[in-house]
């Protein structure tokens, strides 16, 4: 690792207080002639690297106390009338592309109906994964919904995130 003396003096102070690492002034060429010949140097900090396993804390994720609040019935219902509508608007949506796409085959040389016909079916995928992904959300959040309702579980008020 390498730090420029100039424009950070702090860095020699910072680095010296931290145990095992021994800093070194080294000059720098700035320009070089054709021939070789260093025209002007720059001095800098020369750092040795600090691996990760002593610079980063463990950062594993806690895991949640089984006791936490379930989600109250009426939030996940309101969200699954949201991912509902949103779904009913990708099928719509979808099927409306899918009849214009069949309306209107390619037409042209090969390689122009190939490609065509590859990026249809790309974007005919990803409107119908759309849909898909959408109303599952909505039956999750559907059946944890009755999940919250019947179970004996304190849940938190719908204005918590």
């Amino acid at each position: 690792m390498i730090f420029s003396a100039q424009t950070d003096p702090n860095v020699l102070s910072q680095i010296n207080s931290r145990p095992g690492i021994e800093p070194k002034l080294a000059d720098c060429p700035v320009a070089t002639k054709p021939r070789g010949r260093t025209i002007s140097t720059i001095p800098i900090l020369v750092v040795p690297v600090i691996t990760m396993s002593e610079e980063t804390p463990d950062l594993k994720p806690e895991k949640a106390p089984a006791s936490e609040a379930l989600p109250s019935p009426l939030r996940c219902w309101y969200g699954t009338a949201v991912a509902g509508a949103m779904s009913l608007a990708a099928y719509l949506l979808t099927s409306k592309v899918i009849a214009g796409f069949a309306s209107k085959p390619p037409t042209g040389n090969e390689l122009a109906v190939q490609i065509g016909i590859t990026v249809r079916t790309l974007i005919m995928g990803l409107f119908t994964m759309a849909t898909g992904v959408f109303g599952l959300i909505a039956v999750g959040l559907f059946i944890l919904g009755l999940q919250s309702l019947f179970s004996g579980q304190k849940t938190s008020p719908p204005g918590d995130a």
